[in-house]
């Protein structure tokens, strides 16, 4: 006949309705905290120090506040991902960061151009992978081309398409601004790749929305290095497919006389354009 295992420190036994392990007996059941459910004791057989625990929890509770902290802590990655986007995009200033659908007042003259902004911004959303052509927000008011709302607008887009469950990538610059970063970087030092122009440029071409601010304000004449890097982004963008959102406070004609026709024709091609007839909201303000 075979001789029976000798118990251990760890192998369970049976006396009377307790478990034993080795001489340790079972303390008594506990209380779910959040529940007053039962909570059976468990052993712990850890190598230092093996153990009977009664947890806090039932495992019912116990798998609820799990669940509950990993939707807290997705809920707190989102939210620093969506900063992270925002910052990248240069929107992180408290200018820019207001400048969202919710904060916009849509007064009379600006009512489509609101309404055009919103259904673009649920298409990138959306599906932005089908969405090729851009808009160009510009003013319809000779007297007053300014402060009426076409870089809110055009804010508020990119604001909107950032913060969409999908991740997209886009980038808010000012016009006089990008060809200023040219400038330095005609000028670097050998060996400074952050420098180089066409890093420069790149950061422009791969974003999936680009925003481009005030486009007529900083070419000097038409024919010049600012006008043919103008088209040269066109031109990139449009061959690849990713929108641009653009704002102007000159009128067709005016912008084909500071950029060219040249420029302007391949502007159309990339962008619809929006007229915005409200005059300055900064001076109604007052």
């Amino acid at each position: 006949m075979e001789a029976k295992p000798r118990p251990t420190a760890e192998t369970p036994r049976r006396t009377g309705s307790l478990t034993r392990i080795g001489d340790q007996l079972p303390p008594p059941r506990g209380l779910c905290s959040q529940c007053q459910g039962v909570v059976e004791p468990v052993w712990l057989p850890m190598p230092q120090r093996p153990r009977w625990i009664v947890a806090e929890l039932c495992p019912a509770c116990a798998e609820l506040r799990f669940t509950e902290h990993e939707q807290e802590r997705r809920r707190k990655r989102a939210e620093q991902t969506l900063r992270d986007r925002i910052a990248r995009a240069g929107l992180a200033s408290p200018h820019r960061a207001g400048r969202t659908f919710a904060t916009f007042r849509s007064v009379d003259g600006a009512r489509e151009a609101t309404t055009v902004a919103q259904l673009f911004a649920r298409r990138m959303s959306e599906a932005p992978g089908q969405v090729h052509r851009g808009l160009l927000f510009a003013s319809a008011n000779p007297t007053e081309p300014n402060g009426c709302g076409k870089t809110h607008l055009a804010l508020a887009i990119l604001h909107e398409v950032l913060g969409s469950d999908v991740a997209r990538s886009g980038l808010f610059v000012e016009f006089a601004d990008y060809l200023e970063a040219l400038k330095r970087s005609f000028r670097r030092s050998a060996g400074d790749v952050s420098e180089d122009p066409e890093w420069v440029r790149w950061s422009m071409f791969q974003v999936e929305l680009l925003v481009l601010d005030d486009i007529g304000a900083a070419a000097s004449s038409r024919g010049g290095w600012d006008t043919e890097e103008m088209c040269r982004l066109l031109n990139h963008r449009i061959e690849q497919g990713r929108p641009i959102v653009a704002t102007a406070d000159l009128g067709p004609d005016e912008l084909a006389d500071r950029l060219g026709r040249r420029v302007v024709s391949r502007l159309y091609e990339a962008c619809e354009m929006v007229r915005i007839e409200a005059g300055d909201y900064r001076r109604r303000a007052r």
